[in-house]
């Protein structure tokens, strides 16, 4: 294989796997931007930590845009108990309304928190972002790309399979993609039993 490093290079290697496909050229970067989804959908390493430090002072906070899953959310450095949108429908009938937030529901692109906070309050929000790469951009890259290139590339050759047919390769593309997901699980899983300092990274 060679260096993966951006979209250009990766764009270049996919082609060179499809070298009896030049008629899927033009779909590389379909496949590319499909694998992308594909993966962020799935994966939760550091390289696609995020952190948000902001302040709320009403009952609402939007989801970030990059946003894929929650690691967790603290409020004036305490956690909050997740809850559903029924619940946070009954709390808000049942109990009082106004008052330090203990816990938040997420309702579309917003986080609602109960009780409405009564005065300014720091949130320290800790997730998972989709990190994924313009496909437009030759030189646009990602930590996770630049760390997992190879995972990159076996889930953009996956996604040319309904173009391949019987094509034997798929079946060695499938098993390296799920080796290579595995290897960083087994990684990260390592890392917290070990008690390990994971690093929180921006990516804003």
């Amino acid at each position: 294989m060679a260096i993966v490093t951006d979209i250009g290079t990766l764009k270049s290697e996919v082609a060179a796997y499809l070298y009896d496909r030049t008629d899927l050229t033009n779909q590389i970067p379909n496949f590319i931007s499909m694998a992308q989804k594909r993966l962020f959908r799935v994966i939760q390493c550091r390289e696609n930590e995020a952190q948000i430090v902001g302040t709320i002072g009403s009952n609402a906070y939007t989801v970030p845009a990059n946003y894929e899953s929650l690691r967790y959310l603290l409020v004036n450095d305490r956690p909050l108990d997740s809850i559903t949108e029924r619940d946070l429908r009954t709390r808000l009938n049942n109990r009082p309304a106004v008052g330090a937030p203990n816990a938040f529901a997420r309702i579309q692109t917003q986080w609602i928190f109960h009780p409405t906070a009564d005065a300014d309050y720091s949130i320290n929000l800790y997730y998972y972002a989709d990190l994924s790469s313009d496909v437009s951009d030759d030189a646009a890259t990602n930590l996770v790309l630049t760390a997992f290139p190879d995972l990159y590339l076996w889930g953009s050759l996956l996604m040319a399979a309904p173009f391949l047919n019987e094509d034997d390769r798929i079946g060695t593309w499938n098993a390296l993609y799920d080796n290579t997901l595995n290897t960083i699980r087994e990684r990260n899983a390592d890392e917290e039993y070990s008690g390990s300092n994971l690093t929180v990274s921006s990516v804003y």
